[in-house]
């Protein structure tokens, strides 16, 4: 395999699969990332088995093939690079790697592409195009409160939920919990799946690359699975099983006194308060 690719777009792609990869080194596998090089595209991904990455580089090939590199040194040789200067990697013998961009020469090891894991199938049944600035809002009201304890499984994650052209985020630690709904007209098919934290800020990473207030993205289940669709990216999470707590029920239907707060006021007042409260 050899491919000629800058600096740049390697170093965006390494960049987005840091957090997904598997930083101990159980599985060796898993702390590599899979590098694809075919005539029409370069596509690089990673997993730890839960949560997946799939994007495609742009660069060129020159012998198609494909190979699996440290995930984290790769990244630091090419941060390290001249961003002027286009890289070329090049497979030896024996498992071997040459990193080459301009006067600099990087020989590093390298496993099997085939001995990659595969990503779940992305073939959804069923899916909804959803606007990102809803979708990252919806992320940002619900992520803080995902509780943290290993005992409580269902609430390790947000639930989303798809009813009469209505979508719905819904977190709780037990403590607080945090709720959200939004319109979407023409929701195929009623469902609700639990999302993991750690997938759900992966997402919402992507999220904040979007530059338009109009760009949507795919969201879809297959199987067991959360899918992921924005423009060359493919992201599969593992779905929470279980049956998230009925949320509903602990919601008030009416208050007997409401207040009209300016936010700025009372977020200025919550900042000054809370630093004579008790982290624990």
């Amino acid at each position: 395999m050899e491919i000629t690719i800058t600096r740049e777009d390697f170093l965006k792609g390494l960049h987005r699969i840091q957090s997904i990869v598997e930083r101990r080194n159980t599985t060796p596998i898993l702390t590599h990332f899979l590098l694809e090089a075919t005539a029409e595209e370069v596509r690089i991904s990673a997993t730890d088995l839960e949560l997946g990455f799939r994007g495609t580089l742009a660069a060129e090939t020159i012998t198609p093939g494909s190979l699996a590199l440290a995930a984290r040194q790769t990244y630091d040789i090419v941060r390290e690079l001249s961003s002027e200067t286009p890289i070329t990697l090049t497979a030896l013998e024996n498992n071997w790697v040459q990193l080459t961009a301009d006067r600099a020469v990087f020989k590093i090891p390298s496993l099997r592409g085939d001995d990659f894991p595969p990503l779940p199938s992305s073939e959804e049944k069923d899916g909804i195009e959803i606007n990102d600035q809803t979708f990252r809002e919806m992320i940002g009201k619900t992520i803080f409160s995902i509780s943290q304890d290993e005992t409580r499984f269902a609430l390790k994650g947000a639930l989303f939920a798809l009813h009469d052209d209505e979508m719905r985020m819904v977190s709780s630690d037990g403590h607080r919990l945090a709720y959200i709904r939004r319109p979407h007209a023409g929701i195929p098919t009623p469902q609700e799946v639990i999302v993991p934290k750690k997938a759900l800020e992966e997402i919402r990473k992507l999220l904040e690359e979007s530059k338009g207030e109009e760009e949507t993205s795919f969201l879809g289940v297959a199987g067991s699975h959360l899918i992921f669709k924005k423009d060359d990216v493919l992201l599969t999470s593992r779905l929470i099983e279980g049956q998230f707590p009925p949320y509903e029920q602990v919601i008030p239907r009416g208050y007997e006194k409401r207040a009209l707060l300016n936010r700025e006021m009372l977020l200025g007042a919550l900042k000054r308060v809370s630093l004579l409260s008790n982290e624990k």
